[in-house]
């Protein structure tokens, strides 16, 4: 008798214990209004469009080369000396306007030439960028050294301004190839120079006799009229070249 009323205890407890689980697994508990549920990331796509950098502005196209505002800019604060920038911010902004013009007017000419001279197969050698540099700082009276120095000081990258050198002096080659000796000045035109610009060649408080400075006024006028022919013949080919200027009807 014993035996069975712990058998039939047995079997409630089993029975109780069922049900419970059944009824937990059927029904969850209510969430709390306060509680705060954990901050599980999701996942996240990594195809996600980045804001676009807006490109510089182009200025100019030269024969299918851009000059962008930026370019410009970064020429501009290279040219521009401290001093300039000291001017009064009304005056400034007139410089930096008028500078701006040269300077963009220059690099698409510099454009055309790289292209001449590319096209000419013309190339320059790193010996004679450093015979060039040996003769500015022979003619400044100081060492290549001390030279260099003077150009750090200025601010100026030396290995930049051998680049420029190389264009320089590459486009020097284009002209000379294309000019050669077609820039002359005749005996009458010296003369006339030096009669008409007595004043130039004053010398201890006298004017120098003519054939003391005539190699100088040769010179003087053999410079100007190259410089002139050069600018014509740069005229020439820009007329020549597809110059583009966004925005503008030039």
């Amino acid at each position: 008798m014993k035996t069975c009323y712990v058998f039939l205890v047995w079997v409630l407890l089993v029975v109780v214990v069922f049900f419970s689980g059944c009824k937990s697994k059927g029904k969850q508990p209510a969430k709390d209004a306060n509680s705060v549920e954990p901050n599980i990331p999701k996942s996240v796509s990594t195809n996600i469009e980045k804001p676009a950098i807006p490109e510089s502005k182009v200025l100019a196209t030269v024969n299918g080369t851009d000059i962008t505002e930026e370019q410009l800019e970064q020429q501009f604060e290279k040219e521009a000396s401290p001093v300039d920038k000291q001017m009064p911010p009304k005056f400034f902004e007139q410089y930096r306007k008028e500078m701006r013009e040269k300077l963009l007017g220059k690099m698409v000419i510099n454009i055309i030439l790289d292209g001449k001279v590319k096209e000419n197969n013309i190339t320059v050698t790193d010996d004679e960028i450093a015979a060039y540099i040996d003769n500015m700082a022979a003619g400044l009276g100081m060492p290549v050294q001390e030279y260099k120095e003077m150009l750090k000081a200025q601010g100026r990258d030396f290995d930049e301004y051998k680049e420029e050198l190389r264009r320089q002096i590459g486009h020097e080659k284009f002209f000379q190839s294309q000019l050669g000796g077609s820039v002359n000045v005749t005996e009458e035109e010296v003369k006339q120079y030096y009669s008409q610009n007595p004043d130039k060649f004053k010398r201890n408080g006298r004017i120098a006799p003519f054939e003391e400075v005539k190699n100088e006024v040769q010179q003087m006028l053999l410079k100007d009229k190259r410089k002139q022919i050069l600018s014509q013949y740069v005229e020439k080919l820009k007329t020549q070249a597809n110059i583009v200027y966004p925005g503008s009807k030039k």
